[in-house]
């Protein structure tokens, strides 16, 4: 992958919460779960994820986004994959921490061998995440008012995450790919109604969920606009 050191990437860093309680059987599940959402992620997000979701450190995981407005889109599609593609009865979640800087190397197509701004401050802060946090954003070219209603709605969209079923987090990977209701309820397991859907998402506070997003997306184009 051609890597341009003028550009600003988002490189999203991730560990599975108390993956040391793990079974073995859980831990088979989730690195073949891991790959899936990677796949899935590409698919739906195209050329803004160019490389695949690199797995390492067992539970831990990193990827790389070219666009780094769209970072934190990608990083809730992850996180709500995992919620709902969980077997029965096993909850899992996975901690994220989204840096945003230069790459100066990206040698091959192993995501977690790159370094730069972007690898550092991703990095860095998730080894400083501390429960109940488990979503962190990291963008210093973001200043003034942009970045202090940053730092006031990143620990408020990660409560409400933490907080989905896996019902809920699976009628929001159809919203966080762009799903309609209508398409959503023609891709459920089981038959389901456009109001119960509509019902799953309103408790899973989507509209605040995509508020956050749109504002994120729109402020990272002013900047680059300015």
């Amino acid at each position: 992958m051609k890597i341009s050191e003028k550009r600003q990437y988002a490189v999203i860093t991730g560990d599975i919460v108390k993956s040391s309680r793990l079974s073995v059987s859980h831990r088979r599940w989730l690195g073949s779960e891991l790959k899936r959402a990677s796949t899935a992620a590409r698919r739906v997000f195209g050329k803004i994820v160019p490389l695949p979701l690199d797995q390492f450190r067992g539970d831990g995981w990193q990827i790389l986004v070219t666009d780094p407005g769209r970072s934190l889109r990608v990083g809730l599609f992850l996180r709500a994959w995992l919620m709902a593609e969980a077997p029965d009865s096993f909850h899992i979640d996975t901690r994220l921490a989204i840096g945003v800087g230069s790459i100066s190397i990206m040698p091959g197509r192993r995501v977690s061998r790159g370094d730069g701004e972007a690898f550092q401050r991703s990095g860095r802060a998730l080894d400083r995440l501390r429960e109940p946090r488990r979503l962190a954003l990291v963008w210093p070219e973001m200043i003034g008012p942009a970045a202090e209603t940053l730092t006031v709605l990143a620990p408020v969209l990660d409560a409400l995450v933490q907080g989905w079923t896996p019902v809920q987090a699976r009628a929001l990977v159809g919203r966080l790919s762009g799903l309609t209701q209508e398409r959503i309820v023609r891709k459920w397991p089981e038959p389901v109604t456009r109001q119960a859907i509509a019902r799953i998402l309103a408790r899973a506070h989507w509209p605040v969920v995509r508020a956050v997003l749109d504002w994120l997306e729109k402020s990272n184009l002013q900047r680059l606009q300015s």
